[in-house]
């Protein structure tokens, strides 16, 4: 059986969105993300870790909830934590952000 992590935005200001910034996943565990705003965010993984640009490194393939439509408001983006997520970066962390919104930033610290 996977553990589940659920996650939201619900946003008061852009950069508070994600309702967890900083937490430990272990691998395999399935990450559902739900928009609580009322406008469309996603949910877009980097490599490494200049969250000033971070729109130059993004890790699709790690994951990306995509632009069009994007998360709707009351909609959700699941995502299973895999191996290759753990491996993108030396110190197992995978940094997020909303590609409508580059300020909301989020990270993953992940564990075997």
């Amino acid at each position: 059986m996977k553990a589940t992590s659920g996650l939201s935005f619900n946003c008061t200001s852009q950069v508070a969105c994600f309702n967890q910034p900083n937490i430990k996943v272990k691998v395999g565990t399935v990450i559902t993300w739900t928009n609580q705003d009322a406008v469309a965010h996603t949910v877009t993984a980097i490599k490494g870790n200049d969250t000033a640009n971070p729109q130059n490194a993004i890790a699709s393939q790690i994951f990306d909830s995509g632009l069009t439509p994007g998360v709707q408001s009351g909609k959700t983006f699941k995502w299973t934590v895999s191996a290759a997520a753990y491996a993108l970066n030396p110190d197992h962390t995978v940094i997020y952000y909303c590609q409508f919104h580059p300020d909301m930033l989020a990270q993953l610290t992940i564990v075997q």
